[in-house]
């Protein structure tokens, strides 16, 4: 199991920078996105998609996700080794900015 920390990965900070957001802002934009927001509250609050297929491809999925200080993140493994890294779950609506801001790859569902 991942811990859970009390600060805000330094990543997180420099795309809320980035995107002129605060997080707050950034948790609210997370909540709005609807493939973010199912993972989100099967995750806080045991809550599934109505849909079996969704239900299903969460339930599959589910280990890939982790929620630290209510901001969702994926865990990306590196095989062979116990090694991994948080990556932020971007909402769609900021993906491009944040591409031709950054130039940085981001991950989505």
């Amino acid at each position: 199991m991942l811990a859970q920390g009390k600060s805000n990965p330094p990543a997180l900070d420099n795309i809320c920078q980035e995107a002129d957001l605060s997080l707050e802002n950034f948790r609210h934009l997370q909540q709005e996105d609807k493939a973010i927001k199912s993972i989100y509250d099967f995750l806080k609050v045991d809550l599934l998609p109505k849909d079996d297929k969704s239900a299903r491809l969460l339930l599959l999925h589910e280990s890939e996700y982790l929620v630290l200080n209510n901001v969702l993140y994926h865990i990306c493994s590196r095989p062979g080794t116990p090694q991994y890294e948080l990556q932020i779950v971007v909402p769609q609506n900021l993906k491009e900015q944040l591409l031709h801001n950054t130039g940085v790859m981001l991950w989505s569902w």
